[in-house]
């Protein structure tokens, strides 16, 4: 008879369990659906800068659209390490002359604009210690490179570049034009 009363709890164990997990095989109503879900909506991006806008551009980057998108390429050689192979993180902005509208112009017509500009002006702030601390052969063949970058872009302009630290400190300049019959002009200055 103990064996009895020690087998029948055993017995009734899997009547408790059944009742205790029924509730869990009623399906939710809020997990069944009788649609399939919708496909997300794609993000909004943003719409496209119109060029001929001439109020449609980084004005810090440049006074115009070809030289804010010149000055934009420009920090990211300058980050890329193209001028020196020595990477710099800058910003930049730069002024072209004359700054009409045909500076927003595409294709063969901003090829002529390029052709006709007579000035580019190109500061430089130097937004790391890389500059300040490297050397002056470092410095002289990045700004080298730089103006020459310009130079076959803007081929009739008088370019001039000056790199900026801490803001105000002028650090290096260098320029090129007719008045110095092709010969660039550079002057890598002490820092501080």
């Amino acid at each position: 008879m103990k064996r009895a009363f020690l087998v029948a709890p055993l017995l009734l164990l899997p009547l408790l369990q059944t009742a205790c997990a029924t509730p869990s095989f009623v399906p939710s109503t809020t997990l069944v659906a009788s649609s399939p879900t919708p496909a997300p909506t794609a993000i909004p991006t943003a719409a496209p800068v119109n060029a001929a806008d001439t109020a449609g551009f980084d004005t810090h980057a440049g006074n115009c659209v070809d030289a804010a998108n010149q000055a934009i390429a420009l920090i990211r050689k300058a980050a890329a390490g193209d001028f020196a192979a020595n990477a710099f993180t800058t910003d930049m902005r730069l002024d072209l002359a004359p700054s009409d509208a045909r500076c927003a112009s595409t294709g063969s017509a901003l090829k002529t604009y390029q052709q006709h500009v007579s000035s580019a002006r190109l500061q430089v702030w130097a937004l790391d210690t890389n500059w300040y601390y490297a050397a002056p052969t470092t410095r002289q063949n990045w700004l080298e490179g730089v103006l020459h970058d310009l130079l076959s872009i803007y081929p009739t302009a008088d370019i001039d570049v000056k790199v900026f630290t801490n803001g105000t400190t002028l650090c290096g300049t260098a320029s090129i034009g007719a008045g110095q019959s092709g010969a660039p002009l550079i002057n890598v200055t002490t820092c501080g």
